[in-house]
């Protein structure tokens, strides 16, 4: 291994390094929803339904809540060595995962590998920003913005094959293996790493606070739809969640090593990028999500053609982002191309509501290419700017604080989304269902509806005939598209406001943080 890393650029071997990593954790976050039938399966009476929802859940709240501890920490005892120790964690997990012989076992290890792939996101950024400068900068954040994007788009389809030829369990496996590589190959990193002029130790209790806080709060949110939005429990928790916030920030503002210097949220271009994956996580990742099920539904699309639809607004991710890079390289500053890359996702959104019930491929082709352009070309871009203009020994911690966004806001919006959506489908049918299938079947007959099941039989629930079951489907496909159209307004204009305190934002003069003596920030 030494002989062979010697003939080979350093620089070469931390690139591929950090985007074999880059490319595992959304892969893992992306393929897992494919195994989880054949885990139930397979794991039987081992595993409930609960027990399978935080196979994937487990993993999401873990990776979101410690993303910004791990660029804390990076910051404080070096970022090669916390990188290589995460990576270390994720594929002991991913190990651990595939040897689980049931739901609890298997739960556990996802939230370690969750917690192991926050230090890839928290790490990895601030690796490539120390090591790189100028255009080699650009070009290495236009790769791990397409990587990435490689990762969501096709891991799905190498989870189904890994799960087809091999079984559930090689899914892991293969991110192991994998991540095993990544470890070994990170122990060649040079640590090119400032450490904060601090005397005082470790924020601990500041990290432990945000933690928890931030679980809580995800927790809170994955769980308010089944619990209700307004239950007991979850208003319990939001406020035991406000509390923890208001004595982390009372923290954070007195301690002489802060885990999370507010400070950084003033310099308006870096608040600017962080806002920029809400903006994606309401108007990109929800699309991705519910967008499949609304053409496989209402426009009667099989699952293949419905996946090949969908390559429309993940294709352009995987090229954008270079010729993001390149036009930088031309002259045209990051602020420009971020500005334009909103323009293009509103444009994707509003453009969506055009589709309808008798929409074709050809209908729904523009707004799907506008919301790939603007994925495509913000992608990897946002993370080089935001870490371009924050002092080296604080990029861990903004790596982190803008993943943290990044992540959140997907849960949050994800979130808004399916109760906007449920509650305006359940409020139109809901007289209808009553004389189709009464009051004791109502809900089960909603719920199927929700899940894109517009033909379910009304066999199912009381004697019908044809006439009846062909209006029942009619009502449904109708409520359907209404609740999915009204939900895109709702998610149009929070693109909106965030787009336009973005763009006010990035109007403002940037006053970069760094110290003179690192490089001029890519802006």
């Amino acid at each position: 291994m030494t002989s062979i890393t010697k003939k080979i650029p350093s620089n070469v071997i931390l690139l591929f390094t950090i985007l074999l990593a880059v490319f595992i954790v959304p892969m893992s976050l992306a393929g897992t929803g494919i195994i989880l039938p054949a885990i139930g399966q397979i794991l039987g009476e081992k595993i409930n339904i609960v027990s399978l929802q935080w196979v994937a859940a487990a993993f999401n709240l873990f990776f979101a809540s410690f993303t910004l501890l791990w660029g804390a920490l990076a910051d404080q005892f070096g970022r090669a060595k916390t990188f290589t120790i995460g990576c270390l964690m994720f594929a002991i997990a991913s190990v651990a995962s595939g040897l689980a012989s049931n739901g609890y076992m298997l739960d556990t290890a996802r939230a370690f590998a969750g917690i192991g792939a926050a230090a890839v996101f928290a790490c990895g950024p601030a690796i490539l920003s120390n090591n790189f400068s100028g255009h080699a900068l650009t070009r290495a954040f236009a790769l791990f913005g397409s990587v990435a994007g490689t990762g969501v788009a096709f891991g799905p389809t190498m989870a189904g094959m890994l799960l087809h030829i091999f079984g559930w369990q090689s899914v892991f496996y293969t991110h192991a293996i994998a991540l095993v590589l990544v470890t070994v190959f990170s122990l060649t990193f040079k640590e090119k790493h400032v450490r904060p002029n601090y005397h005082a130790g470790f924020d601990w209790l500041g990290s432990a606070l945000f933690v928890v806080g931030l679980f809580a709060l995800m927790f809170a949110i994955v769980q308010s739809s089944q619990w209700g939005v307004f239950s007991i429990p979850i208003v319990s928790i939001l406020i035991g969640v406000v509390i923890l916030f208001v004595i982390f920030i009372y923290r954070e503002k007195r301690y002489r090593a802060p885990m999370l210097h507010l400070g950084i949220l003033k310099e308006r271009v870096f608040l600017a990028m962080t806002l920029v994956p809400v903006v994606l996580a309401f108007c990109y990742v929800t699309i991705i999500l519910y967008l499949p099920i609304y053409l496989m539904s209402v426009l009667q699309f099989n699952p293949v053609d419905a996946g090949m639809a969908i390559i429309l607004l993940t294709g352009p991710v995987f090229v954008l982002p270079f010729l993001s890079s390149k036009l930088i390289q031309m002259g045209l500053t990051p602020k420009i191309i971020i500005s334009i890359a909103m323009g293009f996702m509103l444009l994707s959104i509003f453009s969506l509501q055009t589709i309808h019930p008798s929409s074709s491929v050809l209908g729904i082709a523009f707004p799907m290419l506008m919301g790939g352009i603007a994925m495509g070309l913000s992608f990897g871009t946002v993370d080089g700017v935001a870490l371009s203009i924050i002092p080296e020994e604080k990029s861990g911690m903004a790596a982190g604080l803008l993943n943290t966004f990044r992540l959140g806001s997907e849960a949050i919006a994800i979130t808004i989304f399916a109760s906007v959506f449920t509650s305006t489908l359940y409020a139109n049918l809901s007289s209808v269902g009553v004389t189709l299938v009464g009051t004791e079947h109502l809900s089960a007959w909603l719920n199927a509806i929700a899940e894109g099941h517009v033909k379910v039989s009304l066999n199912s629930f009381r004697e019908t005939n044809i006439a009846l079951q062909q209006y029942a489907t009619q009502q449904a496909i109708i409520s359907y598209d209404k609740a999915f159209h009204i939900t895109l307004w709702v998610m149009s204009g929070i693109g909106v406001i965030l787009t336009t305190w973005i763009l006010k934002l990035l109007k403002s003069p940037s006053r970069s943080l760094k110290s003179e003596s690192v490089s001029e920030p890519i802006l």
